[in-house]
């Protein structure tokens, strides 16, 4: 439903006023006239050698639209309006005057010579369920109602002059007390998912004189393909995306990687199995510690030239090196033997890696690791070109990957363009555009509803209110566990939560009942454990630490500090600025302060810096953090984030036993046997109170039903510290490709 403006009396009152002002005999032209209100002095006629103006906004009606999106709406000139985006061009004389979306909800605004007849261009979403001659009539008449409450006079179809249909109507309305009669002219038309409307209006005699002017306007309509940056709408997959905090993590070496651009020896289905990528086959000798990798022959970069062992050996090599310093590579890359040294800077390169050959890799490792090929397929795994790395330090915004994809812009804060590879060695994607637009912010469902989305993540707030923004969209809602684990970390290194009696009473004292309810709005799933759904090792049943707040109590009065009063000074770090607070933070202060008398000092960091900072010393007592998998094994979760030697442990936490359990999991070759250490694994951490574990992710996002094949993987994004509570929705999507041009598909439509 569009909604009328209670304002629009009060507004068409003006533009009568400013009307009836061009009845008045003509004054000496007096710049100072231009300042007086439009209401208080009759619009001057200006002299033929004098540059029209057009009416202030305030004079004219309002239509209570929706604003234009954030696209850059054309300046008309040379008496051609046209808008790529919307894939709409009009002309009209060269001596009428223009002003791009001068009143607000208009894309642009004309007036002819005399100032007194004007033309206004609207866009509305199209309202799929109506014929045009309905959704037409609608938005005709509301604008009508804008006008004063213009009446029909009649209303008929048509049709441009390629055919495209139109809908058309004239509307009238005397106003006997101003001696005024309102005409106005109408047409509307649709491109797509939206439809645009044109009004000219004025006083009914100066419309009737401009009628022929009208009608040319009008059968001037020319509709094409809608372009977004440059690149044919119905060719591309476009979601809304965010930018980096730090454009460095697309760097495979120092995070996730862009896999769209680059590829890896293996690859992850969208079922999870792991599939041959550069690697075409593999071998692993009988003890389980050297793997002997046989590359493909066809396997090229996006330039044309051959990808050979060398290149895989450089791209470990350098995500190895000491000067770049990565924090993830040990994680992905440090099962084989000589990793760590290199590392470390105590070797020159990395002892287990060789090639005998420019088409096969050896790789020894420090001993058998039965994860060790789930590594191998993002991250500092990925291939990169050793020629293209030393282009300079932001090589990685135009990379020569090897990937399905090759990333041909990036305006930071603006838009990310891929388009489809011709030198990819696999199956092409079906689309041959992803456009990641950075630019969304608050006006995305509705630049989802007009076309400009195919998919657009949704925040908590979103989520909830999305039946009463619009009923239909309930049928695009996709709704996706995600392998990710939101929780609040301890800084264990130093006190109050090197005492593990603190911290136990510290996750006792948190409702995570009520925690969902206020802070994630019944979304996502209650974390009880360190694994989410879908990770091997998650047990459902599993309860973990539970909302006790006399169990807590009980706790903290056993602790060295005897009570709430007897603790030091205590700092949460969020991220944000200003005085607005992250409603987790609040829920959780307020928690501790009832059931434990703690007092917690909030410190709110720059989000472009947070994450640097919890990784640094910069970080208070608490802070908020989030892991999302590399890839499905629940050591990525126990070894990163509480293993002893890990550059991820960022609570610093350190337990004997824990890394002992780890060390025999590890190498467990029996899938259940190992799953069941990692069991064991996680209630150690739980109970130990390593950390307080909040909920894991479902990401809801709209998807256009003109995407045919994508299928929802549950790997985001960089995992990273949030710094934040709430819901942190990522485009990652992988799809099937199976749906052929044009159906707008993808394959792993994020990056």
């Amino acid at each position: 439903m569009r909604h009328l403006s209670p304002y629009h009396h009060i507004l068409a009152l003006l533009m009568l006023i400013a009307l009836a002002g061009c009845a008045q005999k003509p004054a000496a032209y007096d710049p100072a006239a231009r300042l007086t209100s439009i209401a208080a002095a009759p619009t001057v006629t200006p002299r033929p050698w004098e540059t029209v103006r057009p009416i202030p906004p305030t004079a004219l009606p309002t239509p209570n639209l929706p604003t234009v999106t954030p696209f850059a709406t054309p300046r008309p000139q040379g008496g051609i309006f046209a808008d790529a985006a919307l894939g709409f061009t009009i002309t009209y004389p060269f001596y009428w005057n223009s002003s791009a979306a001068a009143v607000p909800g208009t894309l642009v605004q004309l007036a002819n010579k005399p100032n007194d007849v004007f033309v206004l261009i609207l866009r509305t979403v199209r309202d799929q369920d109506k014929t045009l001659e309905d959704d037409a009539g609608d938005v005709q008449s509301q604008v009508g109602d804008w006008m004063g409450g213009l009446d029909v006079v009649r209303t008929e179809g048509g049709a441009t002059a390629a055919a495209d249909p139109t809908w058309g109507g004239e509307y009238r309305r005397e106003y006997a007390i101003y001696g005024v009669t309102i005409s106005s002219q109408m047409i509307s038309v649709a491109n797509g998912k939206q439809l645009i409307t044109m009004a000219a209006y004025g006083r009914e005699e100066d419309v009737g004189k401009e009628r022929e002017t009208i009608t040319q306007i009008f059968d001037s309509i020319t509709l094409s393909e809608p372009e977004i940056y440059g690149v044919p709408r119905g060719q591309a997959y476009v979601y809304a995306a965010q930018e980096p905090a730090d454009p460095q993590e697309a760097d495979p070496a120092i995070g996730r990687g862009d896999r769209l651009a680059f590829s890896g020896l293996l690859r992850f289905a969208p079922d999870l199995s792991l599939q041959p990528d550069l690697a075409a086959s593999w071998a692993i000798s009988d003890d389980g510690r050297t793997y002997t990798f046989f590359l493909r022959r066809d396997a090229r970069f996006q330039s044309g030239r051959p990808l050979i062992a060398r290149d895989v050996l450089y791209s470990w090599e350098r995500a190895a090196s000491p000067e770049l310093g990565s924090d993830s590579v040990l994680g992905s890359l440090g099962d084989i033997a000589g990793l760590r040294e290199r590392r470390a800077g105590e070797a020159e390169t990395i002892s287990g890696l060789s090639a005998p050959d420019d088409y096969t890799v050896q790789v020894t490792l420090v001993g058998p690791q039965p994860d060790f090929l789930m590594k191998l397929a993002g991250g500092p795994a990925l291939v990169v070109d050793q020629a293209d790395v030393q282009r300079g330090a932001a090589w990685y915004r135009h990379p020569n990957g090897s990937g399905p994809y090759r990333l041909i812009r990036w305006e930071p804060g603006k838009v990310k363009i891929y388009e489809r590879s011709e030198a990819y060695y696999g199956d092409p994607p079906a689309t041959r555009y992803l456009v990641a637009r950075l630019d969304v912010g608050y006006n995305g469902i509705y630049a989802y509803m007009l076309g400009e989305l195919d998919q657009i993540g949704l925040s908590d707030v979103e989520l909830a209110a999305i039946g009463d923004i619009d009923g239909s969209l309930a049928a695009d809602l996709r709704e996706s566990p995600q392998m990710c684990t939101s929780f609040v970390a301890f800084d264990t290194s130093r006190p109050p939560f090197d005492d593990p009696r603190v911290r136990q009473a510290f996750s006792l004292a948190v409702d995570r009942q009520r925690y969902q309810e206020r802070v994630l709005r019944g979304t996502g799933i209650l974390a009880h454990g360190l694994y989410p759904p879908a990770m091997p090792g998650y047990d459902p049943s599993f309860q973990g630490a539970t909302f006790d707040p006399g169990l807590a109590r009980q706790r903290l009065a056993e602790s060295g500090y005897g009570g709430g009063d007897g603790l030091p000074a205590i700092t949460l770090t969020s991220s944000g600025s200003g005085l607005a607070v992250d409603p987790g933070v609040g829920v959780l202060v307020q928690m501790w302060q009832e059931q434990l008398g703690a007092r917690i000092k909030i410190e709110q960091l720059d989000p472009a810096s947070y994450a640097a900072s919890v990784r640094g010393d910069g970080r208070g007592n608490l802070f908020f953090s989030e892991r999302c998998a590399d890839y499905p094994d629940p050591s990525d979760f126990a070894e990163t984030l509480f293993g002893s030697g890990s550059p991820q442990n960022l609570g610093r936490y350190h337990n004997a036993d824990l890394d002992g359990l780890l060390a025999q999991a590890e190498v467990a070759s029996d899938p259940a046997e190992r799953v069941r250490r990692y069991q064991r694994a996680e209630a150690l951490i739980v109970d130990d109170a390593a950390a307080i574990f909040l909920n894991h992710r479902v990401d809801a996002m709209l998807v256009s039903p003109a995407v045919r094949g994508l299928v929802r993987a549950p790997f985001p994004p960089a995992a990273r510290p949030t710094g934040s509570s709430g819901r942190w929705c990522s485009p990652s999507a992988c799809c099937s490709c199976l749906a052929p041009p044009p159906t707008r598909s993808s394959c792993c439509a994020g990056s």
